[in-house]
């Protein structure tokens, strides 16, 4: 191991430094909170650190205090925090707004050392209890800052008044039978089962203020422990942890340019240059490869560096207490301190809003397809649960993990719940649409690096275009009508796959069967696939269907947010009752009464959904004359027993209407008679306008004719 090439402190990459610690900012100055018993050296530490002067007289405690930048080499600002521990409401504010904590003994004083546990670990500094104190300041100051980009603060037990270990009176502690100085070994006895019980505590450092001993080291220390924390990268067990596993496998992927799986010497030293500005030489890679395979067997193979000697290279860095060196190559590939993304590698300055929707374009589409296929080893054209968790092994976490649940957005999945490509696809559709930044995210942690202008277009949706139709490649229907079983069957058969022969029967007790999706569609439910809509202008020749079931009791307030100008994001409205129902049908009438009356733009379909009931003629008169009257297509009829068979032309049939949807706006009677009286205005005004210019033509060519008459006649 001795032949691992460390590089030296100034070897670390300088350019844009400060887009590595973009987290900290003069508005979120790095804060270091110094807590510990009254009298065991708080100010003196602050005010030596701060002005390189040991008071004499120290005041009970300084403001916040901000120490000069050449104290420390990070380029963030920093503020100092001393508390009181007769001042509990500053002493907790502190804590809460601290990114790291300097918890303080005195080395004098056995007593001190003895009550860090009792007295400030446990009801003050544990992980619970600042969560806590944070919830209860984010109460008082909701807009404060309380609270770092960690889990929980990481505290520093720092050791003061080392020049007075091994003597007692002035500046001991407080009782006699805590005035017995404490030896390094009393250190060790009483700080290891604190560092064990407490996962937030980092280390142990004793300085001088007096003295002049590790004052600066106490506080670069500090600093260190929020910029290049350790906590994140390792666990107690000093091993890595896996979202820092995650981190360093996407690394290694983006380093990896020729993409067999390992780093030749070239590659390296890419990397080498990119993070820590200097190449290693041919004999330092030999040493490092040798290192690696004498250590780990396979973290070396024939094409080069693999992923595991790669893993195991920043794991040394740690264990050798030099954790800035791992975190200067995941500040360089865009990693913040919780091992996600920044948010300005990741920003979009796209947004989905009610005019246009947010898509992801045809290149990036393939992409993830290739991404698809590359997992899908079998060519089933599906992936298991497995193997998209092996997609989003370079991320934090599966980006569908505990947000897109099957009650909430269902797309196509084979019988047997693998998911398929169209699914996959829609998926990824679907995020792009409704949260953009967080589709970006997770393209970058995949490995894409084109750029997200490459990757996604804003396209105006329907309603917003000055003609009648649209580009956009992405529809989104509200479903509504009464609550029950038809609603839910027409949603379901978006995403049912095509069934052969035998998988029939294997789809009634499969828990991706299309019964078993029905019985998942509670409340707001999103159902999407891509349908294939050629021949409509669309830059793709599949448009990503998303249908939205609205709630019954919730339907009154959708219909209201679709009517204001402003509008919710609903391309196309579609209304579902029984076709032996009256009561159903009636439902649906005055909702779509409601939509007309309010001049809304959005087109509306009627479905009639035909069961074992069969149809009402009563129902079906009614429905005719009233689809008449308002201007709307006869309703499209929908067999719920064989829904399945054509699917296919209902949902396209969606599309259609929401693209080309001019002519499928219902208008009461009032209106209609109100746009005749427009139109008829319009043209008044344009014919008049023209008779008028016509009018002021002839005047004028007459004045002129009659000036020009005279001076010929006198020539």
């Amino acid at each position: 191991m001795q032949g691992t090439p460390l590089p030296a402190a100034g070897e670390l990459v300088s350019d844009s430094v400060e887009n590595l610690y973009s987290e900290f900012s003069s508005k979120n100055p790095v804060k270091v909170a110094i807590v510990g018993d009254h009298g065991v050296g708080k100010t003196s530490l602050v005010a030596t650190y701060a002005s390189s002067v040991f008071p004499s007289r120290p005041p009970p405690t300084l403001p916040t205090t901000s120490p000069p930048k050449e104290r420390y080499p990070y380029p963030v600002p920093v503020q100092i925090l001393d508390t009181r521990l007769d001042d509990i409401e500053k002493l907790t504010d502190s804590i809460a707004e601290a990114h790291v904590i300097l918890l303080l003994y005195d080395c004098s004083s056995s007593g001190s050392l003895r009550r860090l546990k009792r007295e400030w670990m446990q009801p003050y500094l544990a992980p619970k209890q600042q969560k806590l104190l944070r919830a209860s300041r984010l109460q008082k100051v909701p807009n404060g800052n309380t609270a770092n980009t960690l889990e929980c603060a990481p505290v520093v037990l720092v050791g003061c008044k080392l020049d007075a270990r091994g003597k007692t009176g002035k500046g001991a502690a407080r009782a006699s039978e805590n005035m017995v100085s404490i030896s390094q070994h009393d250190v060790e006895k009483y700080v290891r089962p604190l560092m064990e019980e407490f996962a937030n505590l980092e280390t142990c450092l004793e300085c001088s203020a007096k003295a002049h001993v590790q004052v600066n080291d106490v506080f670069i220390h500090a600093i260190k422990a929020v910029l290049d924390p350790i906590t994140p990268l390792v666990d107690s067990n000093n091993s890595l942890r896996p979202r820092c596993i995650r981190a360093l496998q996407r690394v290694f992927m983006l380093c990896d340019l020729n993409g067999d799986g390992a780093l030749d010497d070239s590659e390296i030293n890419v990397f080498q240059l990119r993070v820590y500005g200097v190449p290693l030489s041919e004999q330092e890679l030999i040493n490092l490869k040798k290192m690696v395979k004498d250590t780990v067997p396979e973290g070396v193979n024939e094409k080069g560096l693999a992923p595991a000697g790669f893993r195991l290279l920043h794991l040394l860095f740690v264990r050798r207490q030099r954790p800035e060196f791992t975190w200067a190559a995941l500040r360089t590939f865009g990693y913040k301190t919780d091992l996600t993304l920044r948010e300005t590698y990741t920003a979009v300055s796209m947004k989905n809003t009610a005019k246009n929707v947010i898509e992801l374009k045809l290149g990036a589409l393939e992409w993830l397809e290739s991404k698809f296929n590359q997992l899908d080893t079998k060519k089933a054209g599906t992936l298991s649960s497995l193997q998209t968790d092996m997609l989003f092994c370079t991320a934090p976490q599966s980006m569908w993990k505990k947000v897109y649940d099957d009650s909430f957005l269902q797309v196509e999945h084979s019988v047997n719940g693998e998911i398929t490509l169209e699914g996959f696809l829609t998926k990824w559709q679907f995020e792009a649409n409704h949260d953009v930044q967080r589709a970006n995210a997770y393209l970058l942690y995949l490995g894409y690096t084109d750029g997200y202008e490459s990757a996604f277009k804003a396209s105006k949706r329907r309603r917003s275009q000055a003609r009648r139709s649209s580009r956009a490649g992405y529809c989104e229907c509200f479903v509504f009508g009464p609550d029950g079983g038809s609603r839910k069957i027409l949603l379901s058969a978006l995403t049912t796959p095509p069934q052969t022969g035998g998988e029939q029967g294997a789809a009634t007790a499969s828990p991706f069967s299309r019964q078993a999706r029905i019985q998942k569609m509670e409340g707001q439910t999103y159902v999407a696939n891509r349908i294939a809509v050629p021949k409509l202008g669309l830059i793709q020749d599949k448009c990503t269907l998303v249908l939205k079931q609205i709630p019954q009791e919730e339907q009154a307030t959708s219909l209201e947010d679709i009517s204001r100008s402003s509008g919710c994001p609903c391309d196309v409205a579609a209304f579902v009752y029984d076709a032996h129902s009256p009561s159903s049908f009636k439902f649906c009438m005055e909702q779509v009464q409601k939509l007309a009356s309010s001049s809304s733009k959005v087109p509306c379909i009627l479905f009639a959904a035909i069961g074992r009931a069969g149809m009402d003629p009563s129902v079906n008169k009614q429905c005719m004359a009233f689809c008449s009257d308002i201007g709307l297509a006869p309703p499209t009829l929908i067999n719920l027993d064989e829904l399945t068979d054509s699917s296919a032309k209902i949902y396209k049939k969606i599309v259609t209407t929401a693209l080309n949807g001019s002519a499928a706006i219902p208008e009461t009677e009032e209106q209609r008679l109100r746009k005749q009286q427009e139109a008829i205005l319009k043209n008044v005004l344009v014919y008049g306008g023209i008779a008028v210019g016509v009018v002021g033509l002839s005047l004028y060519a007459y004045k002129w004719y009659k000036r020009v008459t005279p001076k010929e006649a006198s020539e």
